[in-house]
């Protein structure tokens, strides 16, 4: 939870004097008559520095409200759970558009005192006076809070309001409250702040890592680096890590980062597909040179797999396009392969549904074409009572590069998403990685 926070003007002096030297704070000042000090004890409606792209998509620094305001309530919405922010009407737009962080000194926390927990009954407890907590991260003298936020029309002028998100608490915090602010690292800023709100590189539950792991799987572009937390709500950081691997093989190198001692889980671990292990807390040094140990055994792994051949294979390709097919020909010819092409989807459906079982080794589909396009065309594939269908790699090539368009292609049942215009390369890899031998 987070209901107060602090900035100190000694320590975030050049941060806030940005905010008060531009035109909004007045604008903010005189429509919703609050102070532009910016400094001190923050609460809720109160102005404070906040850093959110602009309009070039870089981070800077802006003034703002803390708080929605909201119809249905008396009181401004100032803390949003991140594990329904995606979803709420309040706060999704936000979400996926609009992120910011609050850079505070500390923020303060009330509960119950360690000492009195559990010795009395819920309806004493509650009479418990609470005492307050200032919580920073340790050896940091700024605690970069993540929040949303958007635009709302006061007294006829849009305002940038601000608001924090939540996650369950963690130790020592836990042993305070059930809930505690979404605290970022110095260094994952500008992954959370984008101008199209995507965290990028941020996972906050090993299920939405896997999401996050398929997508980039799909379009061919593996992280090369992935740390995985130990303890996470839901699924763990070895059942995360078995799944990734799972998707990925040897792609990606994987690294597990805990607080606690691994010698319990060490052998599980590794049979899940770990590569090393880091402990907390993190520093760059201990992640850099594990990372490089981590990325010798993914080479050395990768070179053991093996690629197929592609010199005599047979492609079906789904192009309506003539000159593209003519281009995709030719490409695939220097390096002897084989191709059969169909002008739409419905013909690459009635060609495959005509030929030999494995008589294709995969499909080249492109996804807009007349009459049939390509996610009909694969999904029609994929149901078709045969052994071949259900396992030949559909690859989906399409000037459609979006986050929705690869999620779209994996609901039809293609095995990658490579965007146009196609890179020789990244095309050969894909093939030679999903292609096998019957």
């Amino acid at each position: 939870m987070c209901t107060w926070f602090y900035a100190e003007k000694s320590v975030l002096s050049p941060i806030i004097t940005k905010a008060q030297q531009l035109p909004l704070a007045d604008t903010i000042r005189n429509t919703m008559s609050r102070s532009a000090e910016m400094s001190g004890n923050i609460r809720p409606t109160d102005m404070a520095a906040v850093f959110a792209p602009n309009k070039q998509g870089n981070m800077a620094v802006f003034p703002m409200i803390w708080g929605f305001t909201v119809k249905q309530s008396s009181k401004p919405l100032i803390n949003c759970r991140i594990e329904t922010a995606d979803q709420k009407p309040v706060w999704k737009d936000s979400w996926f558009r609009r992120r910011c962080v609050i850079p505070a000194s500390w923020y303060y926390e009330w509960g119950i005192p360690p000492s009195e927990v559990g010795y009395r009954n819920a309806n004493e407890q509650r009479n418990i006076k609470k005492e307050k907590y200032a919580i920073q991260p340790e050896g940091a003298e700024i605690t970069y809070i993540a929040g949303l936020y958007r635009f709302e029309e006061h007294r006829g002028i849009q305002i940038p309001m601000f608001a924090v998100i939540t996650r369950k608490s963690v130790e020592p915090v836990s042993s305070i409250h059930d809930r505690m602010p979404l605290i970022l690292g110095k260094d994952s800023l500008r992954d959370w702040v984008r101008p199209d709100g995507d965290p990028g590189r941020i996972a906050y539950s090993g299920e939405e890592a896997l999401e996050m792991v398929k997508l980039r799987h799909a379009r061919r572009q593996p992280y090369n680096l992935i740390l995985v937390d130990l303890k996470m709500p839901g699924m763990d950081g070895i059942e995360t890590t078995r799944e990734i691997r799972r998707i990925v093989g040897h792609e990606s190198a994987i690294i597990i980062i805990t607080a606690y001692k691994w010698d319990d889980v060490l052998e599980e671990a590794v049979s899940a597909g770990a590569d090393s292990f880091i402990a907390k807390p993190l520093f760059a040094n201990n992640v850099i040179e594990e990372f490089r140990n981590a990325l010798k055994k993914k080479r050395s792994a990768k070179k053991a797999a093996a690629k197929a051949e592609l010199k005599g294979r047979r492609i079906l390709l789904a192009e309506d396009v003539e000159i593209n097919a003519d281009i995709m020909t030719m490409v695939l010819a220097m390096r002897e392969i084989e191709v059969d092409l169909a002008e739409n989807g419905k013909i690459a459906v009635d060609k495959f549904i005509a030929s030999e079982t494995w008589y294709y080794d995969a499909i080249l589909m492109d996804i807009r074409m007349p009459e049939m396009d390509g996610l009909e065309a694969a999904s029609l594939i994929r149901d078709l009572d045969r052994p071949d269908a259900k396992t030949i790699p559909i690859i989906a090539l399409t000037a459609n590069a979006f986050d929705e368009d690869v999620q779209r292609s994996m609901q039809a049942g293609m095995n990658a998403h490579l965007s146009k215009p196609i890179d020789n390369d990244t095309l050969f890899s894909t093939l030679e990685n999903l292609i096998h031998d019957q």
